[in-house]
């Protein structure tokens, strides 16, 4: 019998504790993915308001100490306050009045608990802000390393990681403080029940009101009270940290997607028209004058649009607007007399191609990265999917150093194609594009920060993927765009001229300027 109990006990045990991490752990990785999930249905707004350093931090840090203390809260609450009220139980089954006097100290143990809890929670909260702040800090410098070492600010930003890495310190060890004063509190909170206890028992033995047994057996179960107690008040240090790592990561779950689609949107596959800017105005959240004000112009379908303007003048908050990576504050985007806001935002999105002068590439082959978007949604890619992507490196002029690389289209490029050169990059970009082949495309001078070799094979590259395609081309080099259909001239969000090049250079008003500026006329 005493085999088998123990059998029994060991398989109960082991059921216990792995259901109890399974539950953990399937919290942790059920949080992790509505998390991400919930982080690609956010707007590019929220991404400007948060340093990458900070929301890695929420998603790894915050997530982490959430994960080491679900396994004990969950041991903890479920088995301790079971032992507690069996224990008073036995307590009250052998003296009541004994029972009473030891438990009158209990609710002074209530107080430091929530007390050192709240001490607790405070603490990871402003420690998990620091740590967030370290990790913005870290992923700044491994960004600009180079620009740190070319100035010589390597002591100069040791100095700014300490001050904040001591910050993080002493929340954290405010944290330890409170921790460690629960136990000797509770101890001796603890010891003046065992006293009570023994002064009120024993002179109920000495009188003969109690028998001898009795009073150590009501001795041995108040010192077993003891210890699921202090597990519940270790449960509750743990679950004020994972309380306010919660805290941080639902100021990320409670915003809400601001880019949504509508009741019934609409899926499109083309266009066949234009598409018109109406009354359209944009103002950041975080800004009180308006980016963009009273926007109005119409592009037909396979015409190119130049869109030039000084810095800050709103030129790439407007081609934002287009796949809706913001919205409009107020009038109306239309592509064939319907709302963008009616459109289903994937088919919206569809539709548009985009190369941009700071090219996004990931650390994966040449062949992923050009077929991102388009194939590898699972399984080995085809011949015509191999195909297919030669064929679209071949129109950007990348299939010749690809094929020079190590590996060939099966090369790694390194982060952000730090194995690539400027030209080679933005002709992987180019050649993703080309494979999607959309009607709309988005280019934000690819070629501003190329040298002459480089710019030449991307301008060429470029003038085969704009063919029979509606451009938004924001430019910056104003001799890239002479050939436009038409010329948007943007000064202060406002549209101040508008024409093409022969027109707005006779007219020797602002675009006659800009122009000048930049050949030094």
């Amino acid at each position: 019998v005493l085999v088998f109990i123990f059998l029994l006990k060991g398989i109960l045990f082991y059921t216990r504790k792995y259901l109890n991490f399974y539950i953990g752990e399937r919290v942790i990785y059920d949080l992790r993915n509505r998390l991400y999930e919930h982080l690609q249905s956010l707007s590019l707004q929220f991404f400007s308001e948060f340093q990458t350093g900070t929301l890695m931090s929420r998603i790894t840090n915050d997530v982490a100490i959430i994960q080491n203390s679900v396994p004990i809260i969950g041991n903890k609450l479920i088995q301790e306050p079971i032992n507690v009220v069996a224990l008073i139980f036995v307590m009250f089954y052998l003296d009541w009045k004994l029972a009473a006097i030891s438990l009158l100290v209990f609710p002074l143990v209530i107080y430091p608990i929530a007390k050192l809890g709240r001490k607790m929670n405070k603490a990871t909260y402003r420690a998990q802000v620091k740590m967030g702040d370290l990790n913005a800090v870290i992923q700044e410098i491994i960004s600009g390393i180079r620009i740190v070492q070319a100035f010589g600010m390597e002591r100069y930003e040791i100095e700014k990681f300490s001050v904040i890495n001591k910050e993080f310190f002493n929340h954290v060890m405010k944290g330890h403080r409170a921790a460690s004063l629960q136990i000797p509190l509770n101890e001796f909170i603890g010891s003046i029940a065992i006293a009570l206890t023994i002064w009120y028992g024993g002179w109920n033995v000495v009188n003969g009101n109690l028998t001898t047994g009795t009073f150590f057996s009501f001795i041995l179960v108040v010192f077993q009270l003891y210890n699921p107690v202090r597990s519940l008040g270790e449960a509750n240090l743990k679950f004020q940290q994972a309380s306010a790592a919660l805290e941080r990561l639902f100021e990320i779950f409670d915003r809400r997607p601001e880019i949504v689609n509508s009741v019934s949107p609409q899926v499109i596959s083309n266009f066949e028209d234009s598409i018109l800017f109406k009354g359209v105005s944009f103002i950041y959240r975080n800004r009180n004058d308006s980016v963009l004000h009273d926007i109005n112009f119409a592009v037909k379908k396979g015409s190119v649009l130049a869109i030039v303007g000084k810095s800050g003048a709103g030129k790439s908050t407007l081609v934002d607007l287009i796949p809706r990576f913001i919205d409009v504050s107020s009038g109306g985007i239309y592509i064939d007399d319907l709302n963008l806001k009616e459109i289903e935002i994937k088919s919206l999105r569809s539709l548009i191609g985009i190369v941009s002068q700071s090219t996004i590439l990931f650390n994966d082959t040449v062949f992923n990265n050009i077929a991102y978007g388009t194939l590898g949604k699972g399984g080995l890619p085809s011949d015509d999917d191999k195909a297919s992507v030669i064929a679209a490196a071949k129109v950007a002029n990348a299939h010749d150093f690809i094929m020079k690389m190590p590996g060939g289209y099966d090369a790694m490029i390194g982060e952000r194609g730090t194995f690539l050169s400027g030209g080679e990059a933005q002709r992987i970009a180019i050649a993703r594009a080309v494979l999607k082949n959309p009607p709309i495309l988005i280019l934000d001078e690819a070629t501003s920060s190329l040298d002459t070799e480089s710019e030449r094979q991307v301008q060429d590259a470029l003038n085969k993927l704009i063919k029979n395609r509606t451009v938004f081309a924001i430019a910056h080099r104003l001799s890239t765009i002479v050939g436009a259909d038409c010329i948007l001239v943007l000064k202060d969000g406002m549209i101040v001229e508008k024409g093409n090049h022969i027109d707005l250079f006779e007219k020797n008003g602002y675009y006659r300027h800009l122009y000048d500026l930049q050949f030094n006329v």
